[in-house]
């Protein structure tokens, strides 16, 4: 995998807006990444927003969590592995309704969208229903990871985290997720898995204009 440099970045970020419109899903993820948000650099947008009577949200404060190889990567029971399975768009009511920050018609139809167009993948019950499950945003983030509060403390967002991982690993793709600070028990499943973070870094979901 290449790795671009802060240079290299912005210069691909020129040559994809020349490529409008089959580039500008690519081109919108990588000028976000050259313009980001993190915490060393709030206080000044912040002054910024108020010198421009610009309103502002602020959001969770979070690890960037990256996974570089699979040594950690545990290969599953196979009681567990037979239950794996990848939703489907039927299932998007069901994800979209447990999401903590924001149920809404909106965020229905992003996950109707990443269903549909990348990677995922579910345990299921006997029935079919997914008890668990694990998307790919369409930035390459793993998101929307939850486990149905009665099949909790089973293994299964470990066994999804390591199977998506490995797949996209072997792919030669990114493999990360964000955590947010508070969040325990993501944090100590995360690193039990190999994954890790600069410790002197974090992100924050910040909006400017927010609806």
């Amino acid at each position: 995998m290449l790795l671009l440099d802060t240079e290299e970045l912005k210069s691909a970020e020129h040559i994809l807006k020349g490529l409008f419109p089959e580039s500008i899903k690519v081109y919108g993820c990588l000028f976000n990444i050259n313009r980001g948000v993190d915490i060393r650099h709030l206080d000044a947008v912040k002054e910024l927003a108020v010198c421009n009577n610009t309103p502002t949200k602020m959001g969770e404060t979070v690890f960037v969590m990256t996974l570089e190889d699979a040594s950690h990567l545990k290969g599953p029971e196979r009681d567990l592995a037979s239950g794996l399975s990848t939703l489907t768009t039927a299932h998007a009511e069901m994800v979209n309704s447990v999401w903590k920050y924001e149920s809404s018609k909106s965020s229905y139809n992003s996950v109707v969208s990443y269903i549909s167009n990348y990677p995922s993948l579910c345990v299921t019950a006997e029935d079919g229903t997914p008890l668990s499950w694990l998307l790919l945003y369409h930035h390459g983030a793993l998101g929307r990871l939850y486990t149905v509060p009665e099949h909790r403390r089973k293994g299964h967002a470990r066994l999804l985290l390591s199977t998506m991982a490995r797949a996209l690993l072997e792919q030669g793709r990114p493999v990360y997720g964000f955590v947010e600070d508070d969040n325990d028990a993501s944090y100590s499943l995360f690193t039990s898995l190999g994954f890790s973070h600069k410790p002197d870094y974090r992100a924050v979901w910040f909006q400017l204009n927010p609806r």
